[in-house]
């Protein structure tokens, strides 16, 4: 039986990198200039890339000079469902909010999506009416009709509520789902429906279920995007508050699973990526014009960079092996907040270091917990291996983009949210570690809500 001290050597060896992260950062560039090229599920301009982009001037979030209507933004990120009343105007800010989670059921199928619906509608419908078992029921009658009485008015009689939703995999133009990580898995049913239209059958079917259809219409319209763009909205606005006017923005999400989202030009995207987009900017050309002028226009990607790493990331025995349905993300695999727990669980059960009906308890909260005893302990000093490994191999898919955005190396602001990353202070002082101090990180709280109602306006 290996010692401690074999087995983290024994570890160490297996887990690092044996590249540089120079060498990573060159291979991941390789790979995502050719997904850029090539593929249809990564590297994905917005059909909002215009937002905030044609021009700096901040009012160009938005369509008019005032936008009364109060939104509601639900944000379907990994195990965690968060729903808001929005205010857009002067500033978007949250009126109110709540979560729940969701990882009950990892199998997608309508039945999975009518119980996150149900449940939205249930609590804001309280708000409305009064919970007859809350002793407080009297506080909340009518708070949701005073949210939104001074929206816009349908056919004389419906407050209109425009909803937007923030989905964290990816979307193809006609909004169907082309694939789902983070351990989900997408049934059939699903697939084949265009989920603009899904949503807004199901607010429609519970809104009249829960008798509030003569009062309130919630329209979900296109108002659908990939949390990757709601983040980078968010990290641009908050560019703007800072005055880093000059500078193209890196947002990252790291928590259940990866993604990043960032500006390229759109001369630099394959003709059918361009086509995806091209009438999104019409709108903003002169009447004259029949060209985009290319030099000036970015678009914004969502680069899907959970999908990268094959032949770059090291995957052992100990690493996630997906089933025959499931998506190969070699990046997503070794750096997520789903999977490094799914690691660390195989190497304790292989050394004996915890027994099997123990396992349960591990989670990402479990590797930030282990983390903060300043690696007293095997188990720590395992969770210490693995974040390194995570680490390197973030800081090179952040140099990769960085490298295709900017023309020199510099301070790199990346913008984030993610639980994983938020809490694990050892994460984070790795990445920057790692970097020599190039890479520095801003949390965006609530950015995935906040940038979803940018989204909706402009």
């Amino acid at each position: 039986m290996l010692d401690e001290d074999q087995i983290l050597s024994e570890l160490t060896e297996l887990m690092i990198p044996k590249a540089s992260v120079k060498q990573l950062t060159e291979e991941f560039a390789f790979q995502l200039e050719e997904r850029l090229m090539k593929s249809h599920e990564s590297m994905l301009p917005s059909n909002l890339s215009y937002t905030g982009v044609v021009a700096e001037d901040r009012s160009k979030f938005y369509k008019l000079p005032y936008n009364h209507n109060k939104i509601l933004s639900v944000d379907f990120g990994g195990t965690t469902l968060k729903f808001a009343i929005i205010k857009t105007y002067p500033i978007a800010s949250i009126l109110y909010i709540e979560e729940f989670e969701i990882n009950e059921n990892k199998i997608v199928n309508l039945n999975f999506f009518k119980i996150i619906i149900e449940r939205i509608l249930l609590r804001l419908t309280s708000l409305n009416y009064g919970n007859v078992n809350d002793s407080n029921c009297h506080n909340n009658t009518n708070l949701l009709f005073n949210y939104f009485f001074d929206n816009d008015i349908i056919n004389n009689k419906l407050l209109n509520i425009p909803v937007t939703i923030t989905f964290s995999f990816p979307i193809n133009s006609d909004f169907k789902i082309t694939s789902m990580g983070k351990g989900y898995q997408l049934t059939d049913e699903i697939k084949s429906m265009n989920i603009v239209e899904l949503f807004q059958n199901l607010f429609d079917f519970y809104t009249e279920k829960f008798q509030v259809h003569n009062t309130f219409k919630f329209s979900v319209d296109n108002n659908i995007i990939n949390d990757s763009i709601a983040v980078h909205f968010a990290n641009k606005l908050a560019k703007k508050e800072n005055n880093r006017s000059s500078e193209k923005l890196i947002s990252l999400i790291l928590g259940t699973g990866i993604n990043s989202c960032f500006e390229l030009p759109i001369k630099k995207l394959p003709a059918f990526k361009q086509e995806q987009i091209i009438s999104k900017f019409s709108e903003y050309l002169d009447t004259d014009m029949k060209t985009i002028d290319e030099d000036n226009i970015n678009v914004i990607l969502n680069s899907e960079v959970g999908f990268l790493g094959k032949d770059i990331v090291n995957l052992t025995n100990f690493d996630y092996q997906q089933g025959k349905n499931e998506l190969f993300m070699p990046l997503e695999f070794t750096t997520s907040g789903n999977y490094v727990p799914k690691i660390l669980k195989k190497i304790l059960v292989h050394y004996n270091i915890l027994p099997i009906d123990e396992l349960e308890k591990i989670d990402g909260k479990f590797i930030t917990n282990e983390l903060s005893k300043n690696f007293d302990g095997i188990i720590a000093k395992i969770c210490q291996i693995l974040i390194k490994r995570a680490s390197i191999y973030i800081v090179s898919v952040i140099f990769a983009i960085e490298s295709m955005i900017n023309d020199h190396t510099r301070i790199i602001n990346v913008g984030y949210i993610g639980s994983f990353l938020q809490f694990c202070q050892f994460y984070q002082e790795e990445i920057v570690r790692v970097s020599n101090g190039l890479v520095r990180l801003n949390f965006l709280r609530n950015s995935s809500i906040i940038g979803s109602s940018i989204a909706n306006i402009v």
